[in-house]
């Protein structure tokens, strides 16, 4: 269980397992990389070198990434620190509609005439980080999640350790037991 990661490694966390449509063992994985890279043991280097040579399993037939892997690996640090500066400077979002624009915001790719601005990805990532403290609302005034949100947040508490995640006032309503 990881119930004392800091907002950073939960936001890199649910924005890794959504940017990539990952797979119900990814989660685990992909904590298990985010506790390697707080050790200091990889340089702080391996999620982005796990993405970046393909080792985590992406969704299939979910949803449409639409950022590569490469571009995923090398803006997930820096999108989860800008969040967390944002945070401590200014205090929580005040809607998960601004949570969400920052994010896509983050994660955008900038080419010469073309910007990718993955706002789906960023969405789901918000959904979840609003139930982490990170929008200032009342616990009833967030989104209904649909079966696919419900999932994903399951499989991100359960790589964290659900007993210290949570709201007690969430329950069943908004969460599926995986």
């Amino acid at each position: 269980a990881r119930p004392a990661w800091c907002v950073e490694r939960k936001a890199l966390l649910c924005a890794a397992l959504r940017f990539t449509s990952s797979r119900r063992g990814e989660a685990e994985k992909m904590a298990a990389l985010i506790d390697l890279d707080w050790s200091g043991a990889a340089g702080g280097k391996a999620l982005q070198e796990a993405l970046f040579h393909g080792s985590i399993r992406c969704g299939a037939g979910t949803y449409q990434m639409c950022l590569s892997l490469a571009q995923v690996s090398a803006k997930l640090l820096p999108m989860a620190r800008r969040l967390t500066d944002r945070l401590s400077k200014h205090g929580k979002f005040g809607s998960i509609a601004f949570l969400s624009d920052f994010i896509a915001d983050a994660m955008a790719h900038r080419a010469k005439n073309r910007t990718t601005r993955p706002q789906f990805s960023a969405n789901e990532t918000a959904k979840d980080l609003a139930y982490f403290g990170c929008v200032a609302t009342e616990v009833d005034s967030l989104c209904h999640l649909g079966p696919g949100a419900r999932k994903g947040l399951a499989l991100v508490r359960k790589a964290l350790g659900r007993e210290a995640l949570l709201p007690e006032a969430l329950g069943s309503y908004h969460l599926v037991d995986s």
